[in-house]
Parts: C-alpha cells; structure tokens; sequence
C-alpha cells in the first residue's frame, strides 16, 4: 500500500490528524501532490 493510500485510509476511519501527518509526509516527497493538498484542505 503506497503511502497515499495510507492517508487515504486514515482519514476514511476518521483519522484525520494521523492522515495529515501522512499527506504532509507525501507532500514532502511530492508523492500525489495535488490530492495531497486537497486532502488538507479538508
């Protein structure tokens, strides 16, 4: 499972601080950017 999918994973269980920190991590290594971004954005 890609990182990605990790947080995408985490914020579907409602895990949304843990889900930051992946989608943070992804942006960091520019990993699905831009739904990484949107995904903060939430």
């Amino acid at each position: 499972m890609s990182l990605y999918d990790i947080g995408d994973q985490l914020y579907f269980e409602g895990r949304y601080q843990e889900a930051a920190d992946i989608f943070r991590e992804c942006i960091d290594k520019q990993l699905e950017l831009n739904s990484s971004i949107n995904y903060l954005g939430c």
